[in-house]
């Protein structure tokens, strides 16, 4: 992925077929960002800004924090909206929860 802009942001989506719990993270060479985590409803479930690796974000649900089956929405865009990253992965493990 690529904030090509400033004022860019990315959106991504994943479908958890039952409940389970998450890890979902960015990481690249270089970059700042900010990371929300919407539910179907466009409900935000979660924000995270440096949980990451140096200035990248990252966003774990586990415990009495797993989510439920469904579909869920993840942006990602630059700290401050004013800077350009030229490169980073959005990165996710799922593991199902009994």
């Amino acid at each position: 992925h690529t904030i090509h802009v400033g004022t860019d942001s990315d959106w991504a989506r994943f479908t958890l077929a039952t409940t389970s719990a998450i890890t979902l993270w960015t990481d690249g060479l270089s970059g700042d960002t900010l990371m929300w985590l919407y539910n179907t409803g466009g409900t935000l479930v979660e924000f995270d800004d440096d949980d990451g690796a140096g200035a990248f974000s990252a966003i774990e649900r586990s415990g009495a924090n797993v989510l439920s089956a469904g579909t869920y929405y993840v942006r990602v865009a630059d700290f401050g909206f004013n800077s350009v990253i030229a490169s980073y992965t959005l990165n996710l493990t799922i593991t199902p929860v009994p």
